[in-house]
């Protein structure tokens, strides 16, 4: 039985992931296509516009198979460890191949990116921590590394599905039988609406139409006031006005004295995007903001991130939001393989799934729009 799987968000899914989807199942001739998707916390640090159970539910729809929550360790990081975790779970859930989106390379120009690089590491790390000196992001300083050491070229780096496509290949390379990787070139139109970018601006903006999402996404926008940061606005308000400077350098993510232009901020922003807006700067990405946010929020310390680390590489666990009943027969060959399939809540499986519970839980809290509970009464959906 062959197995493929992608690492996806489908913040919401859109018509270049469901070309996406069809090219990998005629491109592999797969038995099975397993989608290991972010939860209701996506990597860019923000809620997902509609939740996990919708979003796995229109991917089923668009032709997955499987899809299974990708775990907060890796949403609520960078790159490197998004692909970590990620890759990872795609080889013990029996993945033979994966795929991802790529905006202009194939595989074997990524490969031989990865191997140039490493090939240059010394040097590297020598112009990465003078730009970093200079108050540059790490992200930031990566890329003018790369073209001080390695100089220009045609194969830009930079783009987003090439950065996360070069930290799934490091992170493949790292396991004890790697998987075979291959690139789907990404499509575009005239509207641009094949990014799940412009679809979310066009949802905030209300001008979203029928004709420029697939239909399942469509019929969900319909049914469910989508998701914006700014509901959240008060309930992050709420939460830093009960810390100081000392007690908010706890909180996972946040260093460098950042604690302190939090709190100096909070006085003059007017929603969360504001907030964001203030606190970005040449050190500090939107999207590293964002995620520091998400942390303050649900009130995650450094030490219990690290317990959560901890706990979850003794024995991950992963839990499953839908499937097609028609392949269940693949769900009893993981029975043996060192990951819990999570179907159903236990308590056994709080040590090592706690975060996510508590960020589902504020998830729910929406001030703005009532949401589904997520966690104690849901299972799988099943197609």
């Amino acid at each position: 039985m062959k197995i493929v799987g992608l690492i996806a968000e489908y913040n919401p899914l859109h018509k270049g992931h469901q070309y996406q989807l069809k090219q990998i199942r005629r491109s592999s001739q797969c038995d099975v296509l397993v989608v290991v998707m972010s939860g209701n916390v996506v990597q860019r640090g923000q809620f997902a516009v509609l939740d996990k159970w919708q979003r796995a539910q229109i991917a089923i729809d668009s032709g997955a198979d499987f899809v299974f929550e990708l775990p907060l360790l890796a949403s609520l990081q960078s790159a490197d460890y998004f692909a970590k975790v990620g890759i990872e779970l795609l080889a013990l859930l029996n993945c033979s191949e994966v795929y991802f989106g790529s905006e202009q390379a194939d595989i074997q120009t990524l490969t031989q990116f990865v191997e140039t690089v490493e090939a240059h590491r010394a040097a590297l790390d020598i112009e990465i921590k003078a730009a970093l000196k200079t108050g540059l992001s790490y992200a930031a300083s990566y890329q003018q590394a790369i073209v001080s050491v390695l100089g220009e070229s045609d194969f830009d780096s930079s783009l987003p599905n090439h950065q996360l496509g070069i930290q799934y290949i490091k992170a493949n390379r790292q396991l004890k039988h790697a998987m075979i990787l291959q690139t789907i070139k990404r499509i575009k139109n005239e509207d641009g609406l094949y990014s799940a970018t412009s679809v979310r601006e066009k949802i905030t903006q209300g001008q979203l139409q029928s004709a420029e999402v697939p239909l399942f996404t469509w019929q969900a926008i319909q049914a469910n006031a989508p998701v914006l940061m700014n509901d959240y606005w008060p309930l992050l308000k709420y939460q830093l006005t009960t810390h100081n400077a000392e007690s908010l350098k706890h909180i996972f993510g946040i260093k460098e004295g950042f604690e302190v232009a939090i709190l100096n901020q909070l006085r003059w922003a007017m929603s969360w995007d504001d907030f964001v807006n203030r606190l970005t700067s040449k050190r500090w990405t939107a999207a590293s903001v964002n995620r520091i946010l998400i942390a303050v929020l649900g009130n995650i310390t450094d030490q219990q991130w690290q317990d959560y680390k901890t706990n979850y590489a003794k024995q991950p666990v992963i839990r499953l939001l839908a499937y097609r009943e028609s392949h269940s027969h693949y769900l009893k060959d993981l029975r043996h393989q060192s990951v819990e399939i999570i179907a159903n809540w236990k308590k056994d499986y709080a040590d090592r799934y706690h975060l996510q519970w508590r960020i589902d839980q504020v998830y729910q809290l929406n001030p703005i729009k009532s949401l589904q509970e997520q966690n104690l009464t849901l299972y799988p959906i099943k197609r």
